[in-house]
């Protein structure tokens, strides 16, 4: 019996401390700064394959959306609710991150999948009315820089 091992699903894609997530598979990396306790959630680092590319400020608000007409982004105060290793068709592998609205009205959850020799990453935003009143979400942008 021969047992051949993925080495590029070796290790996970995804690896956090408590104010940083980094999202890594080899072609391709992302650092994301999370709130720790309560905060923004933005991309610090994410190069091109090659070359040097300054393109990520501090001000970066990453994602986007209205709910109500009051706007929710990455530099909004966040409170840190959790993460979580996920895992998806075609080897995926990453992580969901989930976030409070200071405001206590709004529960985010965005996951990031990243597959074996690819560059591209898969971002997915949950937007949850936290409130006993109907909302309405409008203007979502998932990825803003």
């Amino acid at each position: 019996m021969l047992l051949i091992i993925n080495s590029a699903m070796a290790t996970p894609f995804a690896k956090w401390t408590k104010t940083e997530l980094t999202l890594d598979n080899g072609k391709v990396q992302r650092k994301i700064s999370l709130p720790d306790r309560e905060g923004v959630f933005v991309t610090t680092l994410y190069p091109p394959l090659g070359g040097e590319f300054k393109y990520f400020k501090k001000d970066n608000t990453d994602f986007q959306f209205e709910v109500n007409g009051m706007v929710y982004s990455g530099v909004s105060k966040w409170q840190f609710v959790g993460i979580k290793s996920i895992t998806g068709s075609r080897q995926g592998d990453g992580a969901a991150v989930t976030l409070k609205s200071t405001d206590q009205k709004i529960e985010l959850n965005i996951s990031f999948l990243l597959y074996p020799y690819s560059p591209a990453i898969r971002k997915h935003l949950k937007v949850k009315n936290l409130t006993s009143e109907p909302v309405s979400l409008e203007s979502v942008d998932i990825e803003k820089f």
